[in-house]
């Protein structure tokens, strides 16, 4: 998946490409690495590097009880 972005004066500013993998089984699709390329400053970000991390696990029965306050509080680290 791609998109532009233009600045104030109409010129190609940015352009981010979503490299996406297909979870065929929930079914979705899901973003793998996102890059974000700025073309007037040369410069790029690539976020969600997640290729060393364990696959997403879809099964998981969530409940409001996961949506709670106490539940953000347990999951924080300090």
């Amino acid at each position: 998946m791609a998109s532009e972005m233009y600045n104030a004066v109409d010129q190609l500013w940015r352009v981010a490409i979503a490299h996406a993998i297909n979870y065929y089984e929930v079914p979705c699709l899901w973003s793998t690495l996102d890059v974000f390329h700025d073309i007037l400053a040369g410069r790029y970000l690539a976020t969600v590097l997640n290729n060393e991390e364990k696959m997403v696990d879809f099964s998981v029965e969530l409940t409001k009880r996961h949506f709670s306050v106490g539940a953000l509080r347990r999951a924080g680290v300090r």
